[in-house]
């Protein structure tokens, strides 16, 4: 199941987009039908499951941008601030390393 649930959000792979809309191909103009990746309609496919698997990838973006933890740059700062904190700047450090071999 791809999409929001109760789990959180699980976003749909391009190979099972493709497999999708060869599906709908298939029940929509029938088995005969090439859609081999090579075909006319399977070049198609490849390209609106490509676009599609962008939209995927947008929408996984905005709901870990909700979230603290899973948010990165921007979208983190606006996460914290939600709950009236904000991040701090880096500081430096140091460490004490000892390797041996």
């Amino acid at each position: 199941m791809s999409g929001l649930t109760s789990t959180g959000f699980t976003k749909l792979r391009a190979v099972d987009i493709v497999d999708e809309q060869e599906t709908s191909v298939e029940s929509a103009l029938g088995e005969a039908f090439l859609k081999a990746a090579s075909t006319p309609m399977g070049k198609l496919i490849g390209i609106y499951a490509e676009r599609e698997a962008l939209i995927w990838d947008a929408l996984e973006a905005v709901y870990d941008g909700q979230y603290v933890d899973s948010a990165g740059e921007v979208s983190q700062d606006k996460a914290y601030a939600m709950t009236g904190h904000y991040r701090q700047n880096p500081l430096q450090s140091t460490v004490t390393l000892y390797c041996a071999g």
